[in-house]
């Protein structure tokens, strides 16, 4: 029998040069990788006081990042390893995987700081009503948030991940599919110099 929700974090490992990319074009490679692990600790923070009993913080490429491991215990949550060759398969895999044990799952991202465990919870009694996909928007055409009842390997498979189609294709697919859905608060990501302008009164950077 499955349990109830399960709550899934994706995150790179904290290495300058190789997270928030787009943003260290402004601001440098060291400064964007501490943004970055404020945002993961933000949501890691945010994920742990919600109503989800069980959760996952999916890491790539691996799970030797000193930074990934002083933060996921403290906060609850255990470690994984994302899996497959492009984000669409591993953010698949990862929700098939917590399907097999959970009645349904919820996978963020670590870029929106407004994220709160409201939504969450909000979003976790959606799907728990019968809700089968449910998408958090982000005001550049992706999201940040899906959460599924069961696996569906279609959403996540030509899609052009990283442009401002993404939501559009999603709700296409869902569509086709004749999948019912629930769409949740519209967020801003933190991608470049002027997103982080726009949560100067929210966080402390």
């Amino acid at each position: 029998m499955r349990a109830g929700g399960k709550l899934l974090v994706f995150s790179k490992a904290a290495v300058p040069g190789k997270v928030k990319t787009r943003l260290a074009k402004d601001i440098g490679d060291e400064a964007a990788c501490e943004i970055h692990k404020l945002l993961v600790d933000r949501t890691l923070d945010t994920g742990s006081q919600s109503q989800f009993s069980d959760k996952e913080l999916w890491c790539t490429p691996d799970l030797s990042d000193p930074f990934l491991n002083d933060v996921a215990e403290p906060y609850g949550f255990s470690m994984r390893v994302q899996d497959g060759a492009d984000l669409g398969e591993r953010m698949s895999n990862a929700l098939t995987d917590a399907l097999k044990t959970h009645l349904w799952a919820v996978l963020v991202g670590t870029d929106c700081p407004a994220l709160t465990a409201c939504d969450l919870d909000e979003v976790s009694q959606a799907l728990a009503s019968g809700t089968e996909v449910a998408i958090g928007p982000a005001l550049d055409g992706g999201y940040y948030l899906i959460g599924l009842t069961e696996p569906v390997p279609e959403l996540f498979s030509g899609v052009s991940w990283g442009q401002s189609s993404v939501l559009e294709t999603t709700r296409h697919k869902v569509g086709q599919l004749g999948l019912s859905s629930k769409e949740f608060n519209e967020y801003r990501d933190i991608d470049y110099l002027k997103d982080i302008l726009e949560y100067r009164d929210l966080l402390d950077f």
